[in-house]
């Protein structure tokens, strides 16, 4: 054969070879396109979530969802080339798939289909984020109505109906480390610093009618008081579909710097109308001289209370302004010397309501282990209730110690969630008061035995002796949350976190 055949012939096959090589490459890259490096943005219900699309068969946290209202789904980037759908409903960059969930549970999950055309993988959206706790739900509550419950020791909060299963969360795995040890909790609460929480999650029905949630969202950021008790950040405001439309902080006014809220109460009147509070580090001068302050003045930790109005202030109320309230603070937050404490928190407000009858503020500050009528135009109290300068004649039984939570009722008892951290015996109390001859018309009270709550708490009052009671910080392994009617004393509902999970700030019933 002649040297130009051979010389054909092998570049023949070179080209030939040459061409199955380029054809493997862009066969193993087309084949590939989804074991790439390309990362799926997603927003679901407002929260960004990121999924490498190599993760074929992966499940994934979404931060919150909801069975009452369809959950949205948003593809934020493209994807050349890539189709994506949930639910068998095709996904777009830039627009908005609704997704129905008919139930959140461990093993219900939301399908998230992938596919360049050649390869196709499925990706899981738990409809539970695994970051919440198994709990036990036993009974199931003959009153409408659903339970509202905020953790103390996760970054975790949730919406039940009458069984205990969960109709909306909002849990925040990112800072699932930095979760609280209960144990610490009851060892030393003052050490513990609470990095993110979610606080006192509830329902508003505003003059209209419309539905508002609200929220204390605590600001990891932010340089908090290094104290037990306080978290500052933000009051998050939901509308009825769970969607944030708003967040609010304390407004500008003269005498503070001070602008994070802190998430112990909210009173909604109105969109743009509520009543907020914070603590705040100021250095006095009008405490008495009998209880040995500093000389030069004394740093306490004050509370501070705003109504606030379209941006403006109606009232603007501070502990500090009132001298009488020195000499009631419990022995141990008193420092006003500043020997042991360069912040003493000698008043600790934590709950606040109106009320209907003259439009004023009823006031619970454990510190004080008084309850007090507060003058919503000038800012005078009005009256003491329980403490060393109860004015209504109850003696030391009836007395509350370290209160954390004061509603009324629409029959016009006063109902308390009494610590009692003097007795160690936590106890819920019905009172009524006469206001004009400042006496106690009537004292009820109500108690589970064995259950000592340190802090928080809360005591809801459905109707007659029916109670919802969130337990706060138990010193013993006891119920998280428990419905129970006293006439009969007969559990109802009853709602158990795992050892270690169980300490919740609120647990509220709103029907």
């Amino acid at each position: 054969m002649e040297k130009s055949h051979y010389i054909t012939i092998f570049a023949c096959c070179a080209v030939f070879i040459v061409a199955l090589v380029i054809g493997y490459g862009l066969h193993t890259e087309s084949s590939n396109t989804l074991h790439s490096d390309q990362t799926m943005h997603l927003r679901i219900n407002g929260c960004d979530l990121e999924i490498p699309l190599s993760d074929d068969g992966a499940s994934y946290d979404t931060k919150t969802l909801n069975v009452e209202f369809p959950n949205t789904f948003e593809l934020l980037n493209r994807l050349s080339g890539i189709s994506v759908t949930v639910n068998g409903q095709k996904l777009s960059t830039n627009s908005t798939v609704a997704v129905n969930i008919a139930k959140i549970a461990y093993d219900e999950k939301i399908t998230l289909t992938i596919s360049d055309g050649k390869d196709t993988h499925t990706i899981y959206i738990r409809t539970l984020n695994s970051g919440i706790p198994a709990y036990t739900a036993a009974g199931q509550s003959p009153y409408e109505g659903h339970y509202y419950i905020t953790l103390l020791t996760l970054p975790v909060m949730l919406k039940l109906d009458q069984s205990g299963e969960i109709v909306y969360y909002l849990c925040a795995n990112e800072y699932m480390d930095a979760a609280v040890n209960i144990e610490d909790l009851l060892s030393d609460p003052d050490s513990v610093s609470i990095v993110m929480s979610y606080w006192d999650f509830k329902k508003h029905v505003l003059p209209n009618g419309k539905i508002r949630y609200s929220y204390h969202e605590q600001d990891p950021n932010y340089n908090r008081l290094n104290m037990f008790g306080y978290a500052g950040g933000v009051r998050v405001i939901m509308d009825e579909t769970y969607k944030e439309i708003d967040r609010i902080k304390m407004a500008a006014n003269t005498g503070s710097s001070v602008d994070v809220v802190e998430g112990h109460d909210f009173y909604f009147i109105d969109d743009g109308h509520y009543i907020i509070s914070n603590y705040e580090v100021r250095l006095v001068h009008n405490i008495p001289a009998g209880l040995k302050p500093q000389p030069q003045g004394s740093k306490v930790v004050a509370s501070h209370l705003q109504e606030v109005k379209n941006g403006k202030v109606l009232l603007d109320w501070y502990s500090t302004d009132h001298a009488e309230l020195y000499a009631l603070s419990e022995a141990g937050y008193n420092d006003y010397a500043n020997i042991g404490s360069q912040q003493p928190d000698y008043v600790h407000f934590n709950s606040v309501e109106i009320d209907p009858k003259d439009g004023n503020l009823i006031c619970s500050f454990r510190n004080l282990s008084t309850i007090l009528k507060i003058d919503r135009n000038t800012g005078d109290i009005i009256w003491k209730l329980s403490g060393k300068g109860d004015e209504f004649g109850l003696t030391k039984y009836q007395k509350t110690s370290n209160q954390h939570f004061v509603r009324l009722t629409e029959d016009g008892y006063i109902t308390i969630f009494d610590n009692n951290v003097s007795e160690k015996k936590t106890r819920i109390l019905k009172l009524k008061i006469d206001e004009g001859t400042k006496k106690l018309a009537d004292w009820k009270e109500y108690i589970v035995p064995g259950h000592f709550s340190l802090v928080c708490g809360s005591a809801i009052n459905l109707e007659k002796e029916v109670f919802v009671v969130g337990w706060g910080l138990s010193m013993e392994d006891f119920a998280t949350m428990t419905e129970i009617d006293f006439g009969t004393q007969e559990k109802l509902f009853e709602l158990t976190f795992p050892n270690g999970l169980n300490a919740t700030y609120r647990c509220l019933k709103y029907q």
